[in-house]
């Protein structure tokens, strides 16, 4: 089963797009899409099946509707006699020191998190990596990275399998191709799943969405302060008294609000989403969380697994994929607009459509 990209334009709240085009051959899983701003280039992080899952990365030029890719590389830097067997990648650009970083389990490390500094080079679309680091000698998933900009960090979340799954960050520094981290600080220690994160560039915040399976499943957030190499935390809040999976964070910028979207796991496995606005190391929300009545942005059954989104400047939207079950599974998108002036959204907020 080979794998695509495909562009998307955002005209308003719409989207469409243009044809799918291979970046691998092979079956590829764990996909992180990373946009380097520096280089104006588009990252995939991935692993191949078809190749025992080796850890691989490709960088691609968006060219009008299309995007065209360069060469291949693996984490190891297509070294035949080093392996990077991998799961759970998450990537993140660095635009301060222009680097990606990868955080991942590395599978061929006894599941160990691990992370790894990779350099773009426009003139040919290539990419290279230094040497992999371990942020955690535990069993690591998931893994959600994010660049701090306030304190030029980058904050990977994480929980730890071998302590009772707990939820931690760790606070990264890059120098050259290399990563050092600091010391581990844990926001939950119940048992944590389903990991989002986003950095509000508003309130210098690392915002933490998650699923706390030691509590009814509720869907939770903490607001976390990064410094130059440790995290604190403010109190936990709720944000969905449901069964809460495939939590995904993103900050709106324009309008000074995250957005949560997420799969309700207790109404059909529907799509829902939550607004927050970050106030100290607090949030507020623009729904009642204590209800099973949370917008959804795809009421079908099924319809709101593994959602995805980022911030588009260019509109002030937020386009976002998803896979619809009650469609073949099929990946459908819709695009998300805050309200700017009222303080409470409706549902004539939120428009879009979906593409399968």
């Amino acid at each position: 089963m080979v794998r695509k990209a495909v562009v998307g334009t955002v005209s308003g709240t719409s989207i469409s797009f243009g044809s799918a085009v291979t970046f691998d051959s092979g079956r590829a899983e764990y996909i992180s899409i990373v946009y380097d701003s520096t280089n104006e280039r588009v990252v995939i992080g991935y692993i191949n099946n078809s190749i025992q899952n080796q850890a691989r990365a490709i960088v691609g030029t968006v060219n009008g509707t299309s995007i065209n890719f360069g060469s291949v590389t693996d984490f190891t830097n297509n070294n035949a006699s080093d392996d990077c067997v991998a799961k759970y990648i998450s990537g993140v650009h660095n635009s301060t020191d222009n680097k990606i970083v990868f955080a991942f389990q590395e599978t061929s490390e006894n599941d160990r998190g691990r992370a790894i500094v990779a350099t773009v080079d426009p003139s040919d679309n290539s990419i290279s990596f230094g040497d992999r680091v371990t942020f955690e000698t535990g069993i690591t998933f998931p893994i959600q990275a994010v660049y701090d900009s306030n304190v030029n960090r980058i904050v990977i979340v994480y929980g730890d399998s071998s302590d009772s799954q707990r939820g931690k960050a760790i606070v990264g520094t890059i120098s050259g191709t290399d990563i050092s981290f600091g010391g581990e600080q844990t926001f939950e220690t119940g048992n944590t799943y389903h990991i989002g994160a986003a950095f509000d560039s508003e309130n210098n915040k690392v915002v933490i969405a998650y699923k706390d399976a030691g509590d009814n499943s509720y869907g939770k957030v903490k607001i976390g302060s990064p410094s130059t190499n440790s995290i604190s935390y403010g109190t936990e809040v709720i944000f969905s008294t449901q069964n809460t999976n495939d939590s995904n964070v993103i900050y709106d910028p324009i309008a000074k609000k995250v957005v949560i979207l997420f799969r309700d796991n207790s109404d059909s496995n529907t799509g829902k989403y939550q607004v927050g606005t970050v106030v100290g190391t607090g949030i507020t929300f623009e729904y009642q969380q204590n209800n099973d009545n949370l917008p959804a942005f795809n009421a079908a059954t099924g319809g709101g697994y593994l959602p995805h989104g980022v911030f588009a400047s260019t509109e002030n939207v937020i386009p976002f994929i998803f896979r619809n079950q009650s469609n073949n599974y099929y990946q459908e998108a819709s695009v998300f607009r805050n309200a700017r002036v009222a303080t409470n959204l409706t549902s004539t907020n939120f428009l879009g459509f979906s593409d399968a």
